[in-house]
């Protein structure tokens, strides 16, 4: 901060005073317009060519600013990816989830389940048929057992609801749940 002395004091008075009366905009003599010129020499203020360049400038930066506040604020927020969420019940105490795979339009029971088969850590299924004839057989070392009252298969829910057709045909929707519980006929949620 500069340290002021009477004499800038004094100066800052009269340029107050001036401008407060409007004789620096409005000079009615020579003496005054010789007046402010010393003024505006003196402060530095810039002459009427450059303050209309700078008030030009300032103008047209204030309205590049309000047009890019405005087009950011007309995009919509965006949202997160449409994802579903697949688990896979071993029917002994353990689960493996998929908490994120990516949804797409169209996409089917099996869809889901490939991704879950592609992914680095996922399950390794096998499956036969296709479309509507589409019909899981294993997941990871477990395989469907049979039709006995004590063997073991895999049934596949869909946001809780066992599924009504086929794995490759049955549409999923975003963020549905799928389930697939490797259980016996009694212990099946029908």
């Amino acid at each position: 901060m500069s340290r002021q002395t009477p004499f800038t004091l004094t100066w800052g008075n009269r340029i107050f005073k001036m401008v407060r009366t409007r004789l620096i905009c409005e000079p009615s003599s020579l003496k005054e317009a010789a007046l402010n010129s010393r003024i505006q020499h003196a402060c530095g203020l810039a002459t009427n060519r450059q303050a209309l360049r700078f008030a030009i400038a300032a103008g047209l930066l204030a309205v590049v600013a309000w047009q890019v506040h405005r087009a950011a604020m007309a995009q919509p927020a965006s949202s997160p990816p449409a994802t579903v969420k697949m688990t896979v019940d071993y029917g002994d105490g353990v689960q493996k989830s998929f908490v994120r795979l990516p949804w797409k339009a169209e996409m089917t029971a099996l869809d889901a389940l490939r991704l879950a088969d592609k992914h680095p850590r996922g399950i390794d299924a096998k499956w036969r048929g296709s479309g509507a004839n589409t019909f899981l057989t294993q997941i990871d070392d477990l395989a469907n057992e049979g039709l006995g009252a004590n063997d073991r298969n895999w049934l596949v829910y869909v946001n809780d609801e066992l599924i009504d057709r086929s794995i490759g045909v049955f549409p999923l929707r975003k963020s549905a749940r799928i389930t697939w519980r490797y259980v016996t006929a009694e212990e099946a949620e029908f």
